[in-house]
Order: C-alpha cells, then sequence, then structure tokens
C-alpha cells in the first residue's frame, strides 16, 4: 500500500486509486484500468459489457473524454461504433465538437457516417446538416458504388421524417442526384417523394 497523494488499493478485487484530497471541480478522478480500456477502443473492438462500463465512468468524468483528440474519436469510430456516437453526443456542447464534426464528414459514405449523421441531426443547425449532406451527395455524383448510394438515399428518407423541411432545403441538390441515378428502383422512389413535396 502507497500512502501519497493517493492511496493506491493493490488487491484485485479493487480497480480504482481513491484520492486523500479532495478534488477541485475540473479535476479528473484517474481510474488507470478505465483509462486503459479507453486507450484499447481506439484498435480493438470491446465487448458490450465493457463499453457500457466505459460509458459509466466517462459519464461521470467527462474530462477523459475532452482530453481524446478528433483523430483518436476516429479510431474509435472504426472499431466501436456505439462508443464513438455517444463519445460525439457528450462533446455536442464543447467547444471542441466543431472540429470532430468536421473530421466525421472526411469520412467517405459508410454506416457509421449514416449513424452518426442520423443521431446527430435534431441536435445540428440546419446550416451544418445541409452542408454536410450536400458535400456528400456531390461525393456521391462520383460514386460507381451503388452500395454508397444505397446507403445515402436510405439516410436522406429517414432524416425527411423527422425534419421535413430538409428535403425543402435540399430539392436542387437532391434532383440532381436522382436524375444522376435514376436506373436506381430506390433513387426514382426518392425522387418521387420529392415530387410530393
Amino acid at each position: 500500500m502507497v500512502l501519497d497523494s493517493e492511496l493506491t488499493i493493490k488487491n484485485k478485487n479493487w480497480k480504482f486509486i481513491l484520492p486523500l484530497i479532495p478534488l477541485e471541480p475540473h479535476q479528473s478522478i484517474k481510474q488507470e484500468p478505465i483509462q486503459q480500456l479507453f486507450v484499447q477502443s481506439w484498435t480493438c473492438t470491446l465487448k458490450p459489457s465493457q463499453i457500457q462500463e466505459l460509458l459509466l465512468i466517462l459519464r461521470a468524468d467527462p474530462l477523459m473524454i475532452h482530453e481524446t483528440s478528433s483523430l483518436e474519436w476516429l479510431s474509435i469510430l472504426e472499431k466501436n461504433p456505439l462508443l464513438a456516437q455517444e463519445l460525439l453526443l457528450m462533446k455536442l456542447n464543447s467547444l471542441e465538437f466543431n472540429e470532430y464534426f468536421i473530421k466525421l464528414n472526411t469520412l467517405p459514405i459508410c454506416l457509421p457516417w449514416i449513424e452518426c449523421i442520423y443521431l446527430l441531426a435534431p441536435s445540428l443547425s440546419s446550416d451544418q446538416l445541409y452542408e454536410a449532406l450536400v458535400w456528400k451527395i456531390g461525393e456521391c455524383c462520383q460514386e460507381t458504388d451503388h452500395h454508397k448510394v444505397l446507403l445515402l438515399v436510405k439516410l436522406i428518407q429517414s432524416l425527411a421524417t423527422v425534419l421535413p423541411r430538409l428535403v425543402v432545403d435540399l430539392r436542387p441538390e437532391l434532383e440532381s442526384f436522382c436524375i444522376h441515378f435514376a436506373k436506381i428502383k430506390q433513387v426514382s422512389s426518392l425522387y418521387k417523394d420529392l415530387l410530393t413535396r
């Protein structure tokens, strides 16, 4: 047992380092096993139970999240998308959110990007959401991968049910998109939906 500014209990049944001095509100309780698990999430797929344990601690100790760079977050998104989505929501009202959102939109059209945008959509400004989707519509028009086209169509249709104004704002870009991919059945359905708005 070590006695200094911290009390470290080395028994295997204990996981945490307990401070002997009171913490200021901005200070973080350093929990080494949790920190190690958090670092592992950048490179390894965690078990659902590990993600739940990690989220419980991170919600109570947000300083650990704020010390995470946007590049580290992208690594988490690749390996543990559900964890990354929760972290992004925790960042929503922080000064770093815009940097994270820019990094998110450097991703190609993929399921993690789709899920994050759908999750964030109600909390984003209309300009943020518009710019993200216009960028991806333009990117998609240069693609030959129909899987990405279908993912984008699915996202737009899903967003249209909760944010109907979005489809109106995106109408010129969506019309060009639908004409470009007119031979794809799902895109034709999206175009018919546009005509009714």
